[in-house]
């Protein structure tokens, strides 16, 4: 629950502690003690004692493939984890890398609603967010300010058809389709969205003006051919009525991902709020310093022009970022935890494995260095036992995760499944961590006294 993210995952409200749970757990972890413990008692009580004795053998046959198999069994499962882990931390890394098309650092978000029952011509709710941008424009350490109706990965308002001058309007289901959004001059520098072309928005777009729009990268290049043609200068109508409007492309901006970050963009057209105002819009100030030192200020700026209003949200941009990938670091940190402890459970489950062995075979190794043998030589025997231990679980582990790894191809971003650098590091990883397991008993091994372990036997 600590780690889930607030962003209303279904479900959350029922999450908690269940006592039929915990006491089928319990039932089925006493269950597995007895039953782990019932058939190796059972096989030694039926066993000649004497002759496992006299032999040194009868403990080393004793379930020594049940236990290798089990090892090998925990390896494999520990493998396929760390692998979907794997896959999903990369994923996030390039989640996080992805080229957002904005700057989020040292942006303060300033969002508020202007209520219908008072401003109800669209004309007030122009000059205020005017004399609102002025104000914020005046805060010290502001450098930058603007205003949309819909942030970048908010997926907020609609989409439009719109037809190109001079050209036929296309027939259904290939119309000209474009997402909008509604924007202030200073918009494009606040956020660090570059123009390629044309120019930003002006206080002369004004409702008395020319109609004026500034379309993205994509839209360029998908119904223009950008830049083999330049739509800047040209028009297009907005709406297929018998009227529609027309507007003159002022700019194209560079593209921004706009429903979230794995989503590809799409043609897009920025119209300027003094044209098509809107009831809610989201200011957006850039900084040097830290965004919540503006915070106090940016509120006060609210509530100075009208004491009846307020902001709804005062936050940095990059919380609204982290927000967005606030699920996948929440899934990459479950899977993360789960591979984690069962690299832990199939560490101490090897290291279980070869220290009974050694324990089983401290004769042989007695002899071993009482015949010339080299500690070294009884570390890399031990060790040996481990790493073959480890091959045999990673190579099934390898087979298990290519298998069921596909699984994941949803959660992942840009991507395969089939990673080979995520099968090798993990591998590698899970390879390392079982030698270390091994050469505790490997080094115990090592240092025996052949003359204490004969005179013993």
């Amino acid at each position: 629950m600590a780690l889930a993210p607030d962003v209303g995952l279904p479900g959350m409200e029922e999450i908690g502690l269940d006592g039929r749970i915990l006491l089928f757990t319990g039932l089925v972890t006493l269950g597995t003690g007895i039953v782990f413990g019932f058939f190796p008692a059972m096989r030694i009580s039926s066993s000649d004692v004497y002759s496992g004795v006299r032999n040194g053998t009868g403990g080393r046959k004793l379930g020594g493939r049940v236990r290798n198999g089990l090892v090998v069994s925990q390896v494999a499962m520990a493998l396929v984890l760390l692998v979907g882990a794997g896959l999903l931390i990369r994923s996030f890394q390039r989640l996080n890398a992805a080229d957002l098309g904005f700057d989020p650092e040292g942006v303060l978000t300033v969002s508020l609603a202007l209520p219908g029952t008072r401003f109800t011509d669209g004309a007030e709710r122009i000059t205020y967010y005017h004399t609102l941008l002025e104000r914020l424009e005046g805060i010290p350490g502001v450098v930058a300010a603007g205003a949309t109706n819909s942030l970048p990965l908010a997926a907020n308002d609609g989409d439009v058809d719109f037809v190109i001058e001079g050209e036929a309007p296309p027939e259904a289901p290939d119309a000209n389709v474009a997402w909008i959004r509604r924007v202030t001059r200073g918009y494009f520098t606040t956020m660090g969205i570059r123009l390629i072309d044309g120019r930003d928005f002006e206080l002369r777009d004004d409702a008395a003006a020319d109609r004026v729009v500034i379309v993205n990268e994509t839209l360029a290049r998908r119904y223009y051919d950008y830049p083999r043609r330049n739509p800047v200068g040209t028009r297009v109508a907005i709406g297929t009525g018998d009227d529609p409007t027309w507007r003159t492309i002022a700019g194209i901006a560079r593209d921004t991902r706009h429903f979230n970050i794995r989503d590809g963009t799409r043609p897009a057209m920025y119209f300027p709020c003094q044209q098509v105002p809107s009831m809610a819009m989201t200011m957006v100030l850039r900084t040097d310093g830290d965004p919540l030192d503006l915070a106090a200020d940016a509120r006060a700026a609210v509530s100075a022009i009208d004491p009846a209003l307020a902001a709804s949200s005062v936050a940095p941009l990059t919380d609204f970022v982290e927000t967005t990938l606030a699920t996948d670091r929440f899934v990459t940190s479950l899977l993360g935890a789960f591979a984690l402890l069962a690299l832990v459970l199939a560490a101490v489950g090897l290291y279980g494995v070869v220290s009974y062995g050694v324990s089983l075979r401290m004769r042989e190794m007695g002899i071993r260095l009482a015949f010339g043998a080299g500690s070294a030589d009884v570390r890399r025997l031990v060790v040996g036992v481990g790493l073959g231990l480890t091959v045999a679980g990673a190579t099934l582990g390898i087979a298990g995760a290519l298998a069921l790894t596909r699984f994941l191809e949803a959660l992942l971003y840009d991507i395969p499944v089939t990673d080979p650098v995520t099968f090798v590091v993990m591998a590698a990883v899970l390879t390392g961590v079982a030698l270390l397991a091994s050469w505790v008993p490997a080094r115990r091994a090592g240092n025996v006294d052949p003359v204490t372990i004969l005179r013993e036997e």
